[in-house]
């Protein structure tokens, strides 16, 4: 068990906040008011693939099968002049044991961890300097998106779509910049 010893007129106040330090109000940096402060960074791309495993895991993902054919597809489009994606997952193949072991922990998913795997990947290489609520919000406008689109499952394009919707915005096709 733990002890906490309480003295009078002491009181300890911890505040958390996403927001630059010159942003702040002034009179919250004033001396007495918060004394100590902890910068977090943003995480790098291993601990956004563990994040977006967590996100994903509550997801219905695509089945193995279904991203074959969708990989299979994509490659056919790249033979056929396409443009080349650079983003393409290459992986040695893992037992999935070692993908289990690759999860963060106390996470349980009915997806396939290969599936799984490849999806985080792909999604923490397209999002640099995201983070935590960012990669939650993708996740989240994913599923929107294939629901808007009535899959059954969420794919990879469907990411890569919210990715897109994230950073940019809501698309407004009556908003048109230039004329092709």
């Amino acid at each position: 068990s733990t002890q906490s010893t309480w003295v009078p007129g002491k009181v300890i106040v911890l505040a958390s906040t996403n927001v630059e330090t010159n942003q702040l109000d002034s009179a919250l940096l004033r001396p007495g008011r918060f004394d100590r402060q902890i910068s977090v960074g943003k995480p790098e791309i291993k601990e956004r693939i563990s994040i977006f495993k967590l996100h994903l895991s509550k997801l219905k993902l695509q089945s193995a099968e279904e991203y074959a054919a969708s990989e299979a597809a994509s490659n056919a489009k790249l033979a056929e002049g396409a443009s080349v994606d650079l983003h393409k997952v290459e992986l040695a193949e893992l037992t999935d044991e070692e993908l289990r072991s690759m999860m963060p922990s106390s996470v349980v998913t009915d997806n396939n961890l290969r599936v799984l795997h490849r999806f985080a990947i792909r999604m923490a290489d397209l999002t640099p300097g995201f983070v935590g609520a960012d990669i939650a919000n993708i996740c989240n406008e994913g599923a929107l998106i294939a629901a808007r689109e009535q899959s059954p499952t969420v794919a990879l394009d469907h990411l890569e779509k919210a990715v897109d919707r994230v950073i940019g915005g809501i698309e407004r096709r009556s908003h048109v910049l230039c004329v092709d």
